[in-house]
């Protein structure tokens, strides 16, 4: 790639980071045009999907007549991203096709172009979603493992694998884990050698100390001194106080300046007098007085005047000599001070280097060790998830709370928390969860159609219109946002509003499970039986492990009176979750029809292990309990349920018929009479606790 072209794509990603995509899209469709290679449709295309236009982005890349676009098909990223924008535009085969090649054999592998590229993983994650919509469940689990293998941190990957039954997510997750392992095993290390490093540099310094002292370098003043600043620093820190060391040192050498410079000057003064005194001496006048005051006292002033002249010149040569190591003496010392003060400079920034260094180092140190404590932080959720996938709600809540501290308050874990107290039908305890979420997290819109159908469980009418209108003001054009109106109608029996709401949510997401899974059951409510089935066949295409649409399709079954149907649906999804109550009460209720009432009590008893108190195992029990003639038995377990749900019409009913068997006519009498109070108009025929299309009973009284 040139600079050029280099320098375009720069300006087009620039504009796509501040969301000005028309702009972005102008310029690579020039780009494009200029160019004319695979790098630029990559370019151009990239820009579409970024503008959601997935259509434009689809035709673009599927013109195979431009064999520009058919070389870059040949590209990890160009077919990658024409896979996905067939895959959202509902194009599922033509998406497969992309990714695998022209690969016809029996095993689903991707195409070649994918190796050793990091959009590898991307692309077996993507595969293995079409793999799972087109039922072929094993194929999908084996791509989604290979996703995990290769980035741990796709946290997408690692839900979906375990939602599909993904199992040993241990053994997937085993090279991050030994990664991990070594990264701590390496950090101890480390932190072990410093920590000694500075125990062994207290240790060497008092040594040297000690070491100068015996040889009587220092005095034992001064010793003494030392000995008592190093043990008043070392117990506190290896350098004892920073501020009183620097001032010490400055002092110190202000102090050798001071005499460096004195002695310079002294022998600066004496080397000016000694060159003074020459010049004096060899001048002419001074040379020619001499002479004349020497041959003045007679004849014999010859000879005293050449020894005069001899001394003269022996006093010259000595001062020469003199000037001559004074000379050499200030060179020395000043290329000895420049030395000196080359050498310190070299020191500094030698120091400095080593510091810059060690800064860089302690930034990648501290990258390195965000990166590692998320993936142990991922590692651990995956684990949760797993447990939390299939239903083992209690395991799941001790691997959670285990997570390190700093990461407890994250959006993602305490949604993991709020979904195991849903799924283990702890209600309030979920709803206090997603109150928190919601305190921290006030816009997060993930995991909140969770939270409104606990609030529809627990009949909670104002929380859940406030929740819904919320919503509606921060994400109106999220899918979430209308599943939650459709819960809160639906609390509201305003069922037909509620079914255009969850209509609306699927128009924003055609692969939301979950709605598609509400919707069934508000279908159900209004006796539309045929499109229920639709929804619930539908949700199965996007979640095959989810027991709502198994429970909702045997549902249909069972008013379709399909009751085999009804039972092969209810199995399959106590399979998926054998410790939903819900589930096992209806598989009961499925079997009691088809006379297996030996089987329907073992499931009722399952049951009711998981929670003593439901009220609608303990009525359906009686009812069994009821039709194999166990009438005191049956007005037992009626007798604690009345306490517990005072407010159940059925239960007074029934209560009334088995007085009635027992002979007890004003009994019976009497709970049929309360039984009307409560529900004189029906209205509660439409709840769970009925099994028939009578209104309570069909016995004459």
């Amino acid at each position: 790639m040139d600079c050029g072209s280099k320098f375009i794509e720069d300006l087009i990603e620039n504009k796509l980071e501040h969301f000005y995509y028309d702009d972005a899209k102008l310029l690579a469709e020039a780009y494009h045009n200029r160019a004319d290679n695979e790098r630029s449709l990559l370019v151009l295309a990239h820009c579409l999907t970024q503008a959601r236009g997935y259509e434009s982005a689809y035709h673009l890349l599927r013109t195979v007549s431009n064999p520009t676009a058919g070389a870059a098909l040949n590209t990890a990223k160009c077919r990658y991203l024409f896979a996905h924008c067939a895959f959202m535009l509902n194009r599922v085969q033509e998406a497969e096709q992309t990714l695998r090649g022209t690969s016809v054999s029996d095993q689903l592998q991707l195409h070649p172009c994918f190796t050793g590229t990091v959009t590898l993983p991307y692309a077996h994650s993507l595969l293995a979603r079409i793999l799972c919509e087109t039922n072929r469940v094993e194929s999908a689990r084996t791509h989604w493992a290979q996703a995990i293998r290769l980035n741990p941190l796709l946290w997408s990957a690692v839900r979906s694998y375990c939602d599909v039954g993904g199992e040993k997510m241990v053994e997937l997750l085993q090279p991050s884990l030994d990664e991990l392992a070594e990264w701590k095993s390496a950090n101890n290390i480390i932190d072990d050698l410093i920590e000694s490093k500075e125990q062994d540099n207290t240790g060497e310094r008092g040594q040297r100390l000690a070491s100068k002292i015996a040889s009587g370098r220092i005095k034992n003043s001064s010793a003494s001194v030392n000995l008592k600043t190093l043990s008043s620093a070392a117990p506190s820190s290896p350098i004892g106080n920073p501020a009183a060391a620097q001032t010490a040192a400055t002092t110190i050498i202000e102090k050798r300046r001071t005499r460096l410079r004195a002695a310079d000057n002294r022998l600066t003064a004496a080397a000016a007098a000694s060159i003074a005194l020459r010049a004096s001496e060899n001048s002419p006048l001074t040379r020619s007085s001499k002479l004349v005051d020497s041959t003045s006292p007679g004849s014999g002033g010859a000879l005293l005047l050449i020894e005069q002249q001899k001394q003269q010149d022996e006093k010259e040569q000595l001062l020469l000599q003199q000037l001559k190591q004074q000379t050499v003496g200030k060179r020395i010392t000043r290329r000895t001070a420049n030395a000196t003060a080359i050498a310190a400079v070299s020191a500094t920034s030698q120091k400095l280097n080593q510091d810059n260094i060690q800064i860089k180092f302690n930034e990648k140190s501290k990258g390195n060790k965000i990166y590692y404590e998320l993936l142990e932080w991922i590692t651990q959720l995956a684990r949760v998830q797993e447990c939390l996938s299939r239903f083992r709600c209690i395991e799941a809540l001790s691997l959670l709370n285990k997570i390190d501290p700093q990461f407890l308050q994250m959006p993602l874990t305490l949604e993991l928390r709020a979904r195991i107290f849903f799924e283990n039908g702890e209600y309030r305890r979920c709803c206090q969860i997603f109150d928190e979420i919601r305190r921290l997290y006030p816009r997060r819109v993930q995991g909140m159609e969770i939270y409104s159908t606990a609030l529809w469980q627990m009949h909670d009418t104002t929380k859940l219109s406030a929740l819904a209108s919320e919503m509606a003001d921060v994400a109106r054009d999220q899918p979430e946002t209308w599943c939650i109106a459709g819960n809160c109608f639906s609390l509201e029996k305003q069922h037909e509003t509620a079914i255009e709401c969850l209509e609306r949510s699927i128009r924003l997401n055609h692969r939301f499970d979950y709605a598609y899974s509400i919707l069934g059951h508000e279908l159900i409510d209004m006796n539309d039986l045929v499109r229920a089935e639709q929804a619930f066949r539908k949700a199965i295409v996007y979640a095959p492990n989810d027991y709502r649409a198994w429970y909702g399709l045997g549902l249909v079954h069972f008013k379709e009176e399909k009751i085999q149907l009804a039972r092969v649906n209810l199995q399959r999804a106590v399979q998926i979750n054998p410790t939903n109550t819900v589930l096992l009460c209806q598989l009961a209720v499925i079997e009691q029809s088809l006379h297996c009432t030996d089987l329907a009590m073992q499931y009722l008893e399952r049951a009711l292990k998981q929670q003593p108190n439901n009220v609608a195992c303990r009525f359906h029990k009686a009812r069994l309990l009821f039709d194999t003639g166990c009438y005191e038995e049956a007005k037992t377990e009626l007798e604690e349920l009345k306490v517990l749900s005072p407010d159940e019409a059925h239960v007074f009913f029934l209560l009334g018929r088995v007085n009635r068997k027992l002979g007890n006519t004003h009994l019976a009498l009497l709970n049929f009479s309360m039984a009307t109070e409560i529900d004189p108009r029906g209205e509660q025929n439409q709840s769970v606790l009925t099994t028939n299309k009578e209104p309570y009973d069909d016995e004459p009284i």
